[in-house]
């Protein structure tokens, strides 16, 4: 009976220690929870250019955050003037920042014209690292543009 409690014991003691074994060679670590803002303005009137800022922050005092990735999504019917660093494709804009430190706070500006065909819609930012994704969007609501009717007399 004492051989199979410790054989037992030895048996937990193994399994423990391949475990830490485990976790010390693929070197976990944590991730930080990033935060995504985007502002500027939401109201917007057709054939006007507008600036949005876009800021991505690890507020951790602690941990880093990886090959972190942002890709802004751009609605249809705005056109994207200055991607702020980003490279488009489409109605997309990239960026591949690498890491934020602790307390490290990325941002950027870019610039887009709201073509005279469009509709409202939203930014939206995702953000991805080592320890996840995180977004961050905001909504723009195309003002209908002005009409001006002129009545011509009749010849």
């Amino acid at each position: 009976m004492k051989e199979k409690k410790s054989m037992k014991r030895v048996i937990s003691a193994v399994v423990v220690l391949l475990l830490v074994g485990v976790l010390l060679l693929n070197n976990v670590s944590s991730q930080p929870v990033l935060t995504v803002n985007v502002s500027g303005t939401t109201s917007v009137e057709m054939c006007v250019q507008y600036d949005y800022d876009i800021s991505i922050q690890n507020p951790s005092t602690t941990e880093t955050a990886t090959n972190v990735v942002a890709v802004a999504t751009i609605p249809d019917g705005f056109s994207i003037i200055d991607s702020g660093g980003g490279s488009v494709v489409g109605q997309q804009i990239t960026w591949s920042i690498g890491t934020l430190d602790p307390l490290e706070t990325w941002n950027t500006t870019i610039t887009l014209e709201v073509t005279c065909t469009a509709v409202s819609g939203q930014i939206l930012v995702n953000v991805t690292h080592d320890g996840g994704s995180s977004s961050g969007s905001i909504y723009l609501s195309v003002q209908p543009g002005a009409v001006t009717i002129t009545k011509t007399p009749s010849v």
